[in-house]
């Protein structure tokens, strides 16, 4: 271990991992003022990147098979249709682009 580095006990997993002199500069030039608390692998899981166990970018997206309300054909989207309302295909969307009512902006 090189002198600066500092032995840093991962609060999610318990391991200990080494917060290199190399990082610390990086960590300052970022402006974080605080030290690490994760280990990086524990870092990659929180924010879910690819390969990473749990949520995030590297989950599975749930898709839902729905029929189009304009052209009775059937397409994928990650939207959960609700009961009652209409749902379209990307295709009746765009044909229907200027056809629906403006809605009102909430304040």
């Amino acid at each position: 271990m090189a002198e600066g580095d500092k032995k840093i006990v991962c609060q999610i997993c318990g391991t200990v991992f080494i917060f290199s002199r190399r990082e610390q500069i990086a960590f300052k030039k970022k402006g974080y003022t605080n030290i690490p608390r994760r280990c990086p692998v524990c870092r990659k899981k929180k924010r879910g990147y690819p390969g990473a166990s749990k949520g995030g970018k590297g989950a599975v997206k749930q898709v839902f098979t729905i029929k189009c309300a304009g052209c009775n054909r059937f397409f994928e989207s990650p939207t959960k249709p609700h009961p009652g309302l209409p749902m379209f295909c990307q295709a009746c969307k765009v044909l229907n682009r200027g056809t629906q009512p403006k809605r009102r902006k909430r304040r």
